[in-house]
């Protein structure tokens, strides 16, 4: 049978484990790191390379792309006055 003073050692140590376990999660998880990996992640998955043509395409059509934010704009504006009314 274990006596109060092991159960207490063993909590203490078990604490301890899952301070340092926290600690450690803690670091992996700051913005700048979830950042890095959200850009590994696009890099290795082809992503990178769906921005840069995105990018060649903006570049090389821009009435097109001025066309569809002024659209998505108006679209925008519309929504904010509510829904139409009959006699308004």
């Amino acid at each position: 049978m274990a006596t109060s003073e092991q159960l207490e050692r063993e909590a203490e140590t078990t604490r301890a484990q899952i301070a340092a376990t926290l600690d450690e999660l803690r670091g992996r998880l700051t913005a700048g790191q979830m950042v890095d990996q959200i850009i590994d992640y696009t890099r290795d998955s082809g992503g990178g390379e769906f921005f840069r043509s995105f990018g060649r395409q903006v570049a090389g059509n821009p009435l097109p792309v001025t066309l569809v934010g002024a659209g998505l704009a108006w679209l925008m504006m519309a929504g904010r006055r509510g829904p139409a009314r009959n006699g308004e």
